[in-house]
């Protein structure tokens, strides 16, 4: 949904949640999954940063 908001990258670090989706929907190995996981380098430097509590977002969905 970056490009949705103007922005050009957005990176989403995945959590426990989303490897137990995955793992269950696809069959597919803790430890393989996780290796295929990407995150944001510890030491990168950003024009700008946001940071927003999901559980604060409304869900919301286009009508067919």
């Amino acid at each position: 949904m970056s490009v949705e908001a103007g922005g050009t990258t957005g990176i989403i670090e995945p959590d426990e949640s989303t490897l137990d989706y995955i793992v269950k929907m696809r069959g597919l190995d803790p430890d393989e999954v996780r290796k295929g996981f990407t995150y944001s380098d510890p030491d990168a430097e950003y024009a700008a940063v946001f940071e927003i509590d999901l559980d604060e977002i409304r869900q919301w969905w286009a009508a067919r």
